[in-house]
């Protein structure tokens, strides 16, 4: 072979050999998280569609098979179920509200809020309690599904909580520089406020009310601060500190309060009972905000890469999005401490997903996906079933600028 015909084979073998390259690097490149306040659906990937390629995101173990689907019409906040119909809510960053549907979502107001900071269903999730504004100094309002707006709280509440039912709030009030510990009647017009404690001066707590008389006053979790926790009777007026202080504490309680997830920092998980006494340790490596109790059964999003999850600051760093993972979820029995892995995201049909507060509702477990921030459903069913038919996708609803109650 001459030398100019030599040069030239040279040329189109380094050249396929680029092609190959760039062809294969373009087939194993993963979705990135969009930044807050943006959305964006993976390709392929439309709603009431299963995940990427024509599988309709099923996945077949021995015994279950997995079908996930999209529920939102767009990116939300935070979602619930309501406990008598089974009706999935989720509200977006604005405060606009909708019902999840298969097919186009019923927008149930076009009110909005200004920085969303939280959301707290009652136990029947047919109202919510929202914070929102400057997280410092707060404003909080409620809002109810059946009437469909939202209802303004005085601006002297800088912290709120569900009391003992639907018609309860505890928080703290700051009238005049006085801190008062207090309840709201909200059955009552005007609401009536009673002082549980004067002179409230507890900073950076939430609070959860465990029937009939217990208040359970939580520090804000932080990997820095070693968090407090106290046990406040409100018919005996004793204040009971149940934990002395645990870097990284953080609590999840069931709708029950019989039982709760207690996460400590670096990585000690424990199920406990509702006075947080110790059941069962847990081997698994995730957040309480990546888990969420059922009937019988935690469920936990649980990061596939553990040290480079625990190699960051937690809880910290994973609530304020310095960082993403990629998630299995996995089941617990609460009776039998039996675990089982559902599915893992990122492999095959499945794309990656960064689970956040799952719930459970019949046979299916719904979560938000960190990386795209929208509402999906993963049906549970065993595999004689026959494959569930997914609904077509539909439009997404049209923004509705309307003035805000609350300015």
């Amino acid at each position: 072979m001459k030398t100019w015909q030599k040069i030239v084979v040279i040329i189109l073998l380094l050249g396929i050999g680029v092609f190959a390259l760039f062809y294969f690097f373009n087939k194993i490149t993963v979705p990135t998280p969009v930044e807050d306040g943006e959305s964006v659906l993976f390709p392929g990937f439309e709603k009431n569609d299963g995940t990427q390629g024509g599988a309709g995101g099923e996945t077949v173990s021995e015994t279950k098979k997995i079908t996930l689907s999209k529920i939102s019409d767009v990116a939300a906040f935070d979602f619930w179920i309501s406990k008598d119909t089974g009706e999935i809510y989720y509200i977006t960053d604005e405060g606009r509200i909708f019902s999840g549907k298969d097919g186009e979502d019923v927008n149930l107001n076009t009110q909005q809020l200004n920085a969303l900071n939280s959301i707290s269903p009652s136990t029947s999730g047919k109202k919510i309690l929202a914070s929102f504004g400057d997280p410092q100094k707060p404003r909080w309002g409620i809002f109810d599904v059946v009437d469909g707006v939202w209802k303004p709280l005085s601006e002297e509440i800088t912290l709120l909580a569900w009391g003992k039912d639907e018609d309860t709030l505890v928080g703290v009030v700051e009238s005049e520089k006085n801190y008062n510990l207090s309840s709201f009647d909200l059955s009552k017009n005007p609401i009536k406020a009673t002082v549980i404690i004067k002179d409230f001066r507890m900073k950076d707590v939430s609070f959860v009310w465990k029937n009939p008389d217990s208040l359970f006053i939580l520090e804000r979790p932080s990997a820095s601060i070693k968090g407090r926790l106290w046990e406040f009777n409100t018919k005996t007026a004793i204040l009971k500190r149940i934990d002395p202080g645990t870097s990284g504490l953080t609590v999840l309680w069931n709708a029950a309060r019989d039982h709760a997830l207690r996460f400590a920092n670096p990585n000690n998980l424990l199920v406990t009972n509702g006075s947080l006494e110790p059941l069962s340790p847990l081997t698994i490596t995730t957040l309480p905000q990546k888990c969420g109790f059922g009937a019988q059964t935690l469920y936990c999003f649980t990061p596939q890469n553990e040290e480079q999850f625990l190699g960051y600051s937690l809880p910290d760093d994973y609530l304020q999005n310095k960082f993403y993972s990629t998630d299995t979820l996995v089941s617990i029995n609460l009776s039998t401490d039996e675990s089982e892995t559902l599915f893992e995201t990122g492999t095959g049909e499945f794309i990656p997903i960064d689970g956040w507060h799952p719930q459970e509702n019949a046979s299916s477990i719904f979560f938000v996906n960190k990386y795209d921030r929208f509402v999906y459903r993963a049906d549970i069913s065993s595999t004689e079933n026959t494959p569930k038919q997914n609904e077509p996708s539909q439009e997404i609803n049209q923004e509705n600028n309307e003035p805000s109650p609350f300015n």
